[in-house]
């Protein structure tokens, strides 16, 4: 799940987040919404769900895979 939610390098290497939107991750979209789109509010915005949904996240596995 975090490796979806973070997996910029690969999918923008590989395919730009192309053909259309078919492989977009939210953070090729991040990059796209900056430095092509100039929309640096929205992309921050983004970016800050980004960032709670993986801590969200990673707070539920690790009280799901915490030994008692």
């Amino acid at each position: 799940m975090i490796a979806a939610l973070a997996g910029f390098d690969v999918v923008y290497v590989m395919t730009g987040g192309g053909p259309g939107y078919s492989t977009m991750v939210p953070g090729v979209q991040v990059y796209q919404l900056v430095f092509t789109a100039g929309r640096v509010g929205t992309a921050c915005a983004l970016a800050t769900v980004l960032s709670v949904l993986t801590c969200a996240v990673m707070y539920v596995l690790n009280r799901l895979t915490r030994e008692r």
